[in-house]
């Protein structure tokens, strides 16, 4: 059951980096990823030599603040993963993350 939780983790992840691509084929209105709210932030400044819109500064905030949350995520992810990693050990399994790694 928790590497089940994990797997749904981290599909909320990627979602939320990515956007919800299942429900985007089907036509259906979703939110932005982290990655098209930073696209649209950094797109226009290319070609644009006045100062930022407010709708850059806005997607730039939004996604300060997505990765504040996203940040928060993967780190429990990561734990949840480790743990699942040591009780593998434990029950006599082939761990799958190097002990020193990203400790």
């Amino acid at each position: 059951m928790r590497a089940k939780n994990l797997e749904t983790k981290m599909a909320d992840v990627q979602v939320a980096l990515y956007g919800d691509g299942s429900m985007s084929k089907r036509e259906f209105e979703t939110a932005p990823g982290l990655t098209d709210r930073l696209g649209s932030a950094t797109w226009g400044s290319w070609s644009n030599r006045s100062v930022p819109t407010e709708t850059m500064k806005a997607e730039l905030a939004a996604a300060q603040e997505g990765v504040k949350t996203l940040t928060k995520a993967l780190n429990e992810a990561w734990a949840e993963a480790r743990s699942l990693d040591e009780r593998l050990g434990q029950a006599g399994g082939m761990r799958v993350i190097l002990p020193d790694v990203l400790k």
